[in-house]
């Protein structure tokens, strides 16, 4: 619709220019409404709803528009009045119409994002695929966001292949890592779709020489790189010739061969296949000194292996069941130690809070928590680390926190189905 090459080229770039602005600001309210917007935590952190909170200016306001072509300012003010699957209906007619560049630069793939709030799940996956296998260069355009809501609406409804077949579809094309990536790798680990997991996680490997990641990122995929071929290494018998195979397979990914590195991957090896199991004592595992805290890692790979035997969950699943124990209690208020006396209710409480907040993407990490910590108190008492009156207190405080829980999400509840397997007693 330019006039002339030159009010071309001043468009083009004023059009990069918002368009790098509004890639923030979209960051951050995809972060808000990936999550269920009626849920806010109050300040007791009591898991409650927040009647009527304020979730901010929607990220599709006009004003991001006004010195563009007045046609298109329309187009997003009726699309920021619009409501759920009417949002969706605007973006399939428009997908329909013959859009020239400048049009399509100035709705895509901002509008596919903003489609999702107050949507119907299936009508928005069904968009997506659409994208997907229609107009295959915009989809990439958000891929990992995109592939992050395919997945989780996979997952509830219990559609694994589905799933897989979108990671297959989309691993290849990633070019980058974000925050969409981890909350998806681990959603497919806890489901045990292990082979779909590890080719989205070897496509943020191939990505992080492009990319600058934080260095926990770089260690998250590194560490589902160690798992995948240390899991092989155990289902061979964890043998010293399966840990030479495991080890030439990591010199490809660059993991430390350094002799301590090598010591300490061979322990993990054997306290998963069970070969190594120590008598842990409280005073072993507590404390902040980098003894404890080995120690603390070492009882989590026993505990990864012992889910894997005694529970019968694959070992994929386990770890991440190991990892969310680890991170709830290596904080400020809860710590192993808490289970010799029975895990307390409000610092739990307040932990699982704070998976629902705000700004939380991975609110899945707060049902499986709560499995996580049932199974762990379950093994500490296998492993006469916890008495009877531990054992039963925790497990107290884990099923009431559980039927909290649920009461607060609602028809949230069902989208975790896919955790279900994982579970102590199927809910």
């Amino acid at each position: 619709m330019a006039k002339n090459k030159n009010t071309r080229k001043t468009q083009l770039k004023r059009e990069r220019k918002r368009r790098a602005a509004a890639k923030k600001k979209r960051e951050k309210t995809r972060a808000r409404f990936h999550a269920n917007q009626d849920l806010a935590v109050d300040s007791a952190h009591s898991l409650s709803l927040s009647d009527g909170f304020d979730f901010g200016p929607s990220a599709v306001s006009s004003e991001g528009h006004a010195d563009e072509n007045p046609e298109i300012v329309k187009w997003w003010d009726r699309f920021s009045a619009a409501k759920g699957n009417q949002r969706i209906e605007m973006v399939r007619a428009a997908f329909e119409d013959d859009l020239d560049s400048e049009w399509r630069e100035a709705l895509f793939p901002e509008a596919v994002h903003e489609a999702e709030m107050g949507s119907d799940p299936a009508r928005y996956v069904h968009l997506l695929e659409y994208l997907a296998e229609n107009h295959r260069e915009l989809y990439r355009e958000g891929l990992l966001w995109f592939l992050r809501s395919r997945v989780t609406h996979y997952l509830a409804i219990d559609d694994a292949a589905r799933a897989e077949a979108a990671v297959a579809q989309d691993a290849d094309e990633m070019t980058e890592t974000g925050e969409a990536f981890y909350g998806t790798v681990t959603m497919l680990r806890l489901a045990n779709l292990e082979a779909a997991a590890e080719s989205l996680v070897l496509a943020g490997y191939r990505c992080m020489d492009e990319t600058q990641l934080m260095p926990w990122a770089v260690e998250e995929i590194l560490h589902c790189i160690f798992f995948q071929h240390m899991r092989e290494c155990v289902q061979a018998g964890g043998s010293d010739e399966s840990i030479r195979v495991m080890e030439t397979a990591l010199k490809e990914f660059d993991l430390s061969q350094d002799e301590e590195f090598v010591a300490v991957r061979r322990e993990i090896v054997s306290c998963v296949s069970g070969q190594d199991t120590r008598n842990w004592t409280e005073k072993q595992l507590s404390g902040d000194s980098p003894k404890s805290i080995r120690n603390r890692m070492l009882l989590a790979y026993e505990f990864v292996g012992w889910l894997n035997t005694q529970r019968s969950i694959a070992l994929s699943p386990a770890d991440v069941l190991g990892d969310l124990v680890l991170e709830t209690f290596s904080g400020e208020k809860l710590e192993i130690r808490d289970f010799f006396r029975g895990v307390p209710k409000v610092e739990l409480d307040e932990h699982l809070a704070s998976l629902l907040g705000f700004m939380s993407l991975d609110r899945f990490k707060a049902p499986a928590t709560l499995i996580a910590v049932e199974h762990f108190c379950d093994f500490l008492f296998d492993r006469n680390l916890i008495d009877a009156k531990s054992l039963a207190k925790t497990k107290s405080t884990v099923e009431s926190l559980d039927r909290q829980l649920q009461r607060v999400l609602k028809e949230e509840w069902s989208s975790f189905r896919f955790l279900n397997p994982l579970r102590t007693t199927e809910a």
